[in-house]
């Protein structure tokens, strides 16, 4: 596990995923997609803390085109962001 209790990258190859960029049309708020799932976009947020019943578990400052995702009948919340490497 790393310091942000996830699986080491070897044991989860998802997590060797990077993203060049999303095709975000942040004009709109709420968007449902044909499979149900679910997508807000903030785009005037720049900070994004995940918060665990330890405290701060995940924090990342000067993102951009932040989406929240609800999928799988509301029972995963993903968060998509952008940010300089």
């Amino acid at each position: 596990m790393t310091e942000h209790n996830l699986p080491d990258k070897d044991d989860a190859p998802w997590l060797n995923t990077t993203y060049d960029g999303f095709d975000i049309d942040t004009s709109l708020d709420d968007i449902e997609m044909p499979n149900g799932d679910f997508i807000k976009s903030y785009p005037d947020v720049t900070r994004v803390e995940v918060i665990g019943s330890d405290g701060r578990e995940y924090v990342r400052y000067e993102c951009s085109n932040v989406q929240v995702s609800l999928q799988d009948d509301g029972q995963t919340i993903k968060v998509f962001l952008l940010y300089e490497k």
